[in-house]
């Protein structure tokens, strides 16, 4: 593709950062299950808690594991979530700052020179 094109910011935006974009909906989506999974097993666990005649030792063993294994699988869900929240930001206030600087490189260069830019823009951003 051609860089001189003109195209829109968030088309940009979206072509410059898709992949970090679907790895956050996917871990969105997959901490939204967990989430609904851990609902279920709420219910789960007051079903084999309310009928005394189907209480089998190992059932109570695998809600057991599996409250474990739900509980591990949400925190790694969340805290990875957390995280790519967190570069992705990072990523686009440094996209947008090198943007806004090259933008404003380009339109000042007759009133300021680079120094007096520089300083400029560490304030403002």
């Amino acid at each position: 593709m051609n860089p001189l094109v003109k195209r829109p910011l968030l088309w940009s935006i979206y072509g410059h950062y898709k992949w970090e974009m679907v790895n956050l909906v996917g871990l969105s989506l997959g901490s939204i299950l967990v989430d609904t999974a851990s609902s279920l097993f709420i219910m789960v666990v007051a079903d084999f808690l309310t009928h005394p005649e189907n209480f089998e030792y190992w059932k109570g063993f695998v809600l057991l594991f599996y409250l474990a294994i739900i509980k591990f699988v949400q925190a790694i869900l969340n805290s990875q979530q957390r995280i790519q929240t967190a570069l992705f930001a990072t990523h686009l206030r440094a996209g947008m700052c090198t943007v806004v600087y090259r933008k404003t490189l380009r339109t000042a260069t007759s009133e300021f020179n680079l120094g007096e830019v520089t300083n400029l823009m560490q304030v403002d951003i």
